[in-house]
């Protein structure tokens, strides 16, 4: 939340940089949404007594086009300034749209943001061979790797893998020598995908191919690096679709011997 009481731009840029490069922090999905003065709150005192005050428009899209840069490309920006009806604002930026703007601004400046959000092909589909990029990491308590399908900057598909240390404790027994696949999701559809050595695969849907790839690869990594099991974070209603895959529920997870 940039401009709290006692903060700078410069200090709301700096703890963003903390935010993505700390390993104890780097989250997958993020919300900016910078302090807006509301009625009945006490910032609304504050504001009215002097002892605070908003950025101007031009600072906080400083500070926001900044954060957006800096977003790696395994995060995914949710939100961006919230959507608060300007009878309800006292003091703040007042621009719902302030996200449109901050890309368009970026795009003159020859920058972009690579989050997930700004570089999803959503559900159009495509005519396009795609790449299998890895990016790996070290954060608190394992390591994180994201897999991810790719093509001329669009994301295709993505998938979370962690690889826990040896001798972190677990707090469910099911996931104890595993490593775990936390999220996987596809967002569009190609007519061709390139495979990892160059070969192409047609598929008719988003749910053929793409993330079926990256879940082999992601066994292949984890069993290369010693574990013995893959646990698969699912929800209950694609629970079949990890079963045809060699996954078998285990508590409140699939798992599947590697």
């Amino acid at each position: 939340m940039p401009n709290l009481p006692g903060s700078t731009p410069e200090k709301d840029i700096e703890m963003a940089k903390i935010m993505f490069d700390d390993p104890r922090f780097q989250p997958d999905y993020l919300k900016v949404y910078p302090a807006m003065v509301i009625p009945t709150t006490e910032l609304h005192e504050m504001w009215k007594r002097g002892e605070y005050q908003s950025y101007s428009d031009e600072d906080l899209k400083k500070v926001l086009k900044e954060v957006k840069r800096l977003t790696p490309k395994w995060c995914r920006i949710d939100r961006l300034v919230r959507d608060i009806s300007k009878q309800w604002v006292s003091s703040g930026t007042m621009r719902t749209n302030l996200r449109q703007i901050l890309q368009e601004e970026l795009k003159k400046e020859g920058k972009k943001c690579l989050c997930m959000r700004c570089r999803e092909v959503r559900s159009r589909v495509y005519d396009a061979k795609v790449e299998l990029l890895v990016d790996e990491r070290e954060t608190l308590g394992g390591k994180e790797i994201f897999l991810s399908f790719e093509a001329e900057g669009k994301l295709f598909s993505m998938l979370r893998l962690r690889l826990p240390e040896v001798d972190e404790k677990m707090l469910f027994p099911e996931l104890e020598g595993s490593a775990i696949v936390r999220e996987v999701h596809t967002y569009g559809q190609v007519k061709e995908i390139g495979g990892l050595r160059g070969e192409s695969l047609k598929v008719k849907s988003q749910h053929r191919g793409l993330g079926k790839r990256l879940l082999a690869r992601a066994e292949e990594i984890a069993k290369e690096r010693g574990y013995r099991k893959m646990t698969v974070i699912s929800a209950i209603g694609t629970r079949e679709y990890y079963r045809r895959l060699g996954y078998k529920l285990e508590g409140e997870y699939v798992v599947k011997n590697l």
